[in-house]
């Protein structure tokens, strides 16, 4: 399996690190992204990566980048700190970039409730390991809504650090 790390936190954050490690040495093939330093647009809502450039955000940042290994893996692990009980706002805005250039601007009805199409046929698991704390089942419920609306990706859930095997174990 191929796994992209997308590390939220410093690059020599000691927790950083240590999930990092803990995720490499499941034998699987990992790729890091490091994001901590770099600047993160918030999704403008313009539409241009539906219309303009399909696929493709005109804001130049790391998001570019993050697209295209999200479609050369398996499985994408966020490594983030939290923020009122959630993922870190900047999480959240590679998150939303990142989805929102993966869906095509047609929608199909399943199950008495609207959902986007995905623009590429590429499944993954999608976790996310975080420090400090949260509403786990809040941040569950919201992952799994992710995956339900994309349906190309399955929710591995969000683990503490410190108790990450769980995550550990979906992905040996």
């Amino acid at each position: 399996m191929n796994v992209l790390i997308i590390n939220m936190l410093p690059i020599d954050d000691t927790q950083s690190v240590y999930a990092i490690n803990k995720i490499k040495q499941t034998g699987n093939k990992c790729t890091v992204i490091n994001v901590f330093e770099e600047k993160v647009n918030a999704c403008r809502g313009c539409y241009s990566c539906w219309f303009k450039t399909p696929g493709t955000c005109f804001q130049k940042d790391i998001c570019e980048d993050i697209i295209k290994a999200y479609l050369k893996n398996d499985v994408v692990i966020y490594i983030t700190k939290t923020a009122l009980g959630t993922v870190h706002y900047k999480t959240k805005n590679v998150i939303d970039r990142v989805l929102f250039c993966s869906i095509i601007p047609l929608d199909e009805f399943r199950d008495n409730e609207t959902f986007h199409i995905c623009r590429y046929n590429k499944k993954y698991k999608f976790g996310i390991v975080y420090i400090g704390s949260v509403d786990v089942n809040l941040m569950n419920f919201w992952m799994n809504r992710l995956a339900l609306n994309n349906v190309t990706i399955s929710s591995l859930g969000a683990h503490n650090i410190e108790n990450m095997e769980g995550l550990l174990k979906c992905i040996q």
